[in-house]
Order: C-alpha cells, then structure tokens, then sequence
C-alpha cells in the first residue's frame, strides 16, 4: 500500500481550519461560547498517538530483522490481520490528527484575529493544537512502521 499524500493532509488540514473559522465565528455571531475543546480530549489526543507508535513496534521489529537478515533461522513473521489493522489504525490516526490539528488551528486563529483573545481560551487551544499534532506524528510513525521490508537488492519485498 501506498502512504497517503500529503496532499491529502495538507488539504483536509485546509478545509477544517477554514470550518473551524466559520463555525466558531457563527458560534460568536449568535452569542454562544466559544467551542472549547474538553481537557479529556486534549489528553486523550497524544496517547493515542503514542498507542499507534506502540501498536506498530512489532512490525517494524520484524522489517528491521528481515533487511538485517544474511542466515540461519529466519525472522518470525507477525500475524498479517494485526499488520493490516495497525496500518489502517495508523493511518486513521493520522487522517484524525490532521482534521484535529486544523479544527484547533482554525479556532486558535479566529481568537487571535476576531476576539479579544482571553487568555484562558488561547492557552487551552494552543495545548489543544499541539495534542493533535502529536496525534498526527503518531499515525504518520506508525504508519511509516507498517512498510515493506527491502530485499537486499533495494527493492520491497511482496
């Protein structure tokens, strides 16, 4: 499989910023509060970035022990449905992330440009940006785990 493009990030990054702007902004212009992120989800954002690093581990264990492979007993393989569910895990990961990491974008500018920009509230979402890029890192890592190991003439192997 291929990894995701990151055209691909970059433009669900763009659309949820620019989500992002409007909403909270249409939040403002019917005299709501501003759409806080939870602290349980600021939490939660970054553990699941580094279960996704932890999940691919021994997959990447196994590319590691098959490209440094010359004799004897080969390398055990993992199990492939755990594989595959690591990689899409991985992935989803970071599709989430991305959208995350514009969502708190997106807010972190309105209050910085439309309001008056409470400290409270910059403070939160800026923490809240940096879990979600963490979630991103995480699925991008984990997702990079879940290669193909090479053969020794450079080339994936099936």
């Amino acid at each position: 499989m291929k990894p995701i493009s990151y055209r691909v990030f970059f433009g669900m990054a763009l659309v949820s910023v620019l989500l992002s702007i409007n909403i909270v902004q249409l939040f403002a212009g019917f005299g709501q509060s501003y759409p806080q992120s939870p602290i349980s989800l600021i939490i939660t954002m970054p553990v699941i970035g580094i279960a996704v690093v932890l999940a691919t581990l021994p997959i990447r264990r196994y590319r590691n022990a098959v490209e440094n492979y010359s004799s004897g007993q080969r390398p055990e393989r993992p199990n492939p449905f755990y594989a595959l569910r690591a990689l899409v895990l991985s992935r989803a990961t970071a599709l989430a992330g991305t959208i995350f990491a514009g969502w708190h974008l997106g807010a972190l500018i309105w209050l910085v440009v439309f309001s008056v920009a409470p400290i409270g509230p910059v403070t939160l979402t800026s923490i809240a940006l940096l879990g979600s890029i963490a979630m991103l890192a995480g699925g991008l890592i984990g997702q990079s785990n879940c290669k193909t190991p090479r053969d020794s003439d450079g080339e994936g192997l099936a």
